[in-house]
């Protein structure tokens, strides 16, 4: 079979739009596939603007009043102007950025093609013979390269990038009813009128936890629904415990194993039975992880395994057909920008060169944008016992509070932060709440991605003299805890002996 392009990427995402001009640079012919309207790149560039513009909003009233809590007047205001400001940047920045960014491919050479489509399983004839003729019989072969149709067009590629920002399905959670609820796509394009001065978010998607943060501090009272035993379940306890007890500080109500029993919309109001209590309020958002929907595509057709939380990939990035590979929201998880395009990178050097790189998480970092910030890179602590009992490793644990960060931060002048090496102090594993809790995870984020020990971070990337301090208090600790203690017994009889 003759191949139309070297590579058809299946997008709906930023994260396909920067694959496809990656592979183009690089030489390849590339098709990319996208919906005319792209839902979920609207509503992530809404709630990065709704975040930054609910951020400086907080600012300004904390100037006009000392905080939230003393300028309800001031936050009626502020929720007016930031609906204006959603509503400008909705209609004409996103809407710009996106069909800029449709003449930007095509100015690199990337066959841009609107519209939906799905997966034709590859067939080879196979002849049999009766008693009258020789027929040609087709065959599906699992192994082929399948075509894709879209618009009536077959688009013949050796190799596909599932790369879509794929539809989520109906939320549902108990037997809540969607009709009467937001979504995380929907919050800005269909906002209160008013500022709510009660909100439910059922769920803990990491944009739910940082809008439970903001509302509460827009004075409103936040109720924040958690299904699972805890928040962020799959992080590290110990630091979800730090950041719980930050938001519930601060006014959050967090309610864990939370079974919805019954929804109604009484009034004006939202009531949700959740177990024994009865819950009213306002509004109610729905901030779950992502449900996948790829029926549409026709993926068991060609052999692609798939589950509403993500396709099936191996350590490469190919699915259970060898033709075909993922990214991004694809694979569900933590919808991340930084970690799409990492994952993106990897897969085009095995599609278009051969390689069987493998992905590697743990130096990737990643960030929960509440104030102060929580940022992880590589193994939480339960992870990492894991890991090094079954290679009959030891683990050593450090935990340090973070120096202030100067007498002009608006901030919270102080932090925490828990490390996890090996006993040479190679690190698996770092987490930081803080205020600036990206400028302290660089450094460690580089170690991590060349293997150094935590003795071996060179002072001059250190990004500030905070930073040294904290990595000498570290030091001190991890030389601790790694002296026997027959010889800080000896250590201690000497001094003694001398006194």
């Amino acid at each position: 079979m003759s191949f139309d392009y070297n590579l058809v990427i299946l997008g709906g995402s930023l994260t396909a739009r920067h694959a496809a001009v990656k592979a183009s640079r690089w030489g390849a012919r590339v098709a990319l596939v996208e919906p005319d309207r792209l839902p979920a790149v609207e509503a992530s560039a809404q709630h990065q603007a709704a975040v930054d513009l609910l951020r400086y909003l907080e600012y300004q009233v904390g100037n006009q009043s000392g905080g939230f809590a003393d300028a309800h007047s001031a936050t009626d205001q502020t929720w007016a102007a930031l609906l204006n400001e959603m509503d400008r940047i909705r209609s004409i920045e996103i809407t710009e950025a996106i069909d800029e960014g449709r003449g930007q491919l095509a100015a690199a050479g990337v066959d841009v093609i609107i519209g939906e489509g799905y997966f034709v399983p590859a067939t080879r004839s196979k002849r049999t013979t009766s008693s009258a003729s020789t027929i040609n019989q087709p065959q599906h072969t699992s192994n082929a390269a399948p075509t894709f149709l879209v618009n009536g067009q077959l688009l013949r590629s050796p190799n596909y990038l599932l790369a879509s920002a794929a539809s989520q399905l109906s939320p549902s959670f108990g037997s809540l009813n969607a009709a009467h609820c937001r979504t995380l796509e929907t919050l800005w394009q269909q906002p209160c009128p008013t500022r709510p001065s009660s909100l439910l978010i059922v769920g803990d998607d990491l944009r739910g936890i940082e809008l439970a943060q903001l509302f509460n501090r827009l004075d409103c009272q936040v109720t924040l629904l958690i299904h699972q035993p805890r928040l962020l379940a799959a992080e590290d306890p110990e630091v979800v415990a730090w950041l719980q007890a930050q938001l519930e500080a601060e006014g959050v109500a967090i309610i864990t194993h939370a079974s919805i029993t019954q929804s109604q919309q009484l009034g004006n109001q939202i009531w949700l039975q959740v177990g024994d209590r009865a819950l009213e309020a306002d509004a109610l958002l729905l901030a779950q992880s992502q449900r996948l929907d790829f029926s549409s595509l026709h993926l068991e057709a060609i052999g692609v395994d798939w589950q509403p939380s993500g396709v099936s990939v191996n350590q490469t990035l190919q699915t259970t057909h060898p033709r075909v590979y993922a990214c991004g929201d694809a694979l569900g998880g933590y919808s991340l920008p930084h970690l799409a395009d990492y994952e993106a990178t990897i897969a085009l050097k095995n599609i278009l060169f051969g390689h069987q790189t493998t992905v590697d998480y743990r130096s990737i970092p990643w960030r929960l944008r509440t104030s102060p910030s929580l940022v992880r890179v590589g193994l939480t602590e339960p992870q990492a016992h894991r890991h090094c009992q079954a290679n009959g490793e030891e683990l050593v644990v450090l935990r340090s509070p973070l120096p202030g960060t100067g007498y002009f931060s608006r901030q919270p002048d102080t932090g925490v932060s828990k490390l996890i090496l090996r006993t040479n102090g190679e690190i698996l594993g770092a987490h930081i709440l803080a205020a600036n809790a990206t400028d302290w995870m660089s450094p460690l984020a580089l170690a991590m991605k060349h293997h150094l020990p935590l003795h071996a971070i060179d002072r001059s990337i250190a990004s500030s003299i905070e930073f040294s301090d904290w990595l000498d208090a570290l030091l001190d600790q991890w030389q601790a805890q790694r002296q026997p203690r027959w010889q800080q017994e000896l250590w201690e009889n000497w001094f003694a002996w001398r006194r």
